[in-house]
């Protein structure tokens, strides 16, 4: 009986999916985030420790929310990303969940993500502190609250 080999297609389909596979590890490995606590309230931040990637170059900080739970009627607030240690934090940006309506997810796919340029003077520091506050646009942001799914340097 002869032996069968994997055709050219299947062959570049099994490459396609290593590839995948390691380049995923390869994420989870470098730059993902350490939690703290991963709920942001107007009271507490969320807060976790990044580790950042070895190597030069320009990185960028990726918050992914996986919960949302907007002000009460009438507030809006905006969240804004800090890092480095305390006394010497630099805000890394600002964003707004849209649309302004409560969520949980588990699936990837209903996540939202959002991107900071990173200074490579954090860049180099290893281990980043990074916050995750809300602050209160209009109204003073009651029952406001925020789930941090991942934080990771890329």
């Amino acid at each position: 009986m002869a032996e069968r080999r994997p055709s050219g297609l299947r062959r570049g389909r099994i490459a396609m999916v290593a590839a995948a596979g390691l380049s995923l590890l390869a994420a989870a490995s470098c730059g993902a985030a350490e939690p703290a606590n991963m709920r942001a309230t107007m009271s507490d931040p969320a807060a976790m420790t990044v580790k950042a990637p070895p190597g030069g170059g320009q990185h960028r900080l990726v918050i992914t929310v996986s919960g949302y739970t907007p002000p009460a009627p009438g507030q809006s607030v905006d969240f804004v990303v800090v890092a480095g240690a305390p006394g010497r934090e630099q805000i890394l940006g600002r964003f707004g969940v849209m649309p302004a309506m409560a969520f949980q997810a588990t699936d990837p796919t209903q996540m939202q993500r959002f991107g900071f340029a990173l200074p490579a003077g954090l860049a180099r520091q290893g281990a980043i502190p990074v916050r995750v506050k809300i602050e209160a646009r209009h109204g003073d942001g009651r029952g406001a609250s925020l789930v941090v799914g991942d934080a990771a340097i890329e």
